[in-house]
């Protein structure tokens, strides 16, 4: 495994710029190296919170990304912060965006409330929109629209106020809109089969964190699109008729 850029560290905690293709927690159905396997290589956490069972099979892991997705997460140095932080999380108290690659043109703005659900007791995955699902809150604002003929792909920044498991992916999956590259809630066209060979994964990536990162102590996280998104969007602007935004306008 290649090494993991950290964004940011601190005395209580650290941001890394997770890859995409890369498991975040160690589970019974997680066959490769995961991403706490790699902290507890890299010996990100003392020896001396081995005795806190949870908080060390976690390797400090504050929250989870998708395989697939890629961008910043946040970890923990010690027991004391994992609980501080975790509660910003419960109390809804961190700001989370993402860049999101989507088949259709999607209107300026909007927001998205549908509550989320398993689709089955016995699986984990996928989820879909049910009356009897937790409530899950999606805001996005489209930052560029492509147009080929009858089809259209748009970019946009989302935030996401509820953590739900494929919040993002559910949520534009039901709205008709599915994000390029999906294997579970996506689709698979002739359109995508032009770039796809350059672009084998889930376009979503977490680009923005907000958060109280210490009591009294709030600090925001930016990062870029990675090489492999990069590629995809000058792909398109080359190949695809630009309807709107630029480049450099897309991580505001």
């Amino acid at each position: 495994m290649t090494a993991i850029p950290f964004i940011a560290s601190g005395e209580t905690f650290a941001v890394i710029d997770k890859p995409a293709g890369l498991v975040v927690d160690r589970s019974g159905t997680a066959h490769k190296k995961t991403l706490a396997d790699y902290l507890h290589r890299r010996r990100f956490l003392e020896k001396n919170y081995r005795q806190e069972k949870f908080f060390w099979q976690r390797q400090g892991i504050v929250h989870r990304l998708d395989k697939d997705a890629s961008g910043l997460l946040l970890l923990a140095r010690s027991p004391t912060s994992f609980a501080f932080l975790q509660q910003q999380f419960r109390r809804r108290r961190v700001v989370k965006k993402y860049l999101v690659l989507v088949w259709g043109e999607l209107p300026a703005a909007g927001k998205i409330t549908f509550p989320l659900a398993r689709t089955s007791p016995r699986q984990r995955y996928p989820v879909a929109v049910s009356s009897q699902g937790k409530t899950a809150t999606t805001l996005f604002w489209r930052r560029k629209l492509w147009r080929q003929g009858k089809e259209a792909l748009s970019l946009a920044a989302v935030q996401i106020l509820t953590g739900r498991t494929h919040q993002i992916r559910a949520h534009f999956r039901y709205l008709g809109f599915p994000v390029w590259g999906d294997k579970i809630y996506g689709r698979r066209t002739h359109k995508e089969k032009e770039i796809i060979e350059r672009l084998p994964r889930l376009f979503l990536h977490a680009y923005y964190l907000r958060l109280l990162v210490a009591e009294g102590e709030e600090r925001g996280f930016k990062i870029g699109l990675p090489k492999d998104l990069r590629k995809v969007i000058l792909l398109l602007d080359q190949k695809w008729q630009c309807a709107d935004g630029k480049l450099t306008n897309i991580l505001n």
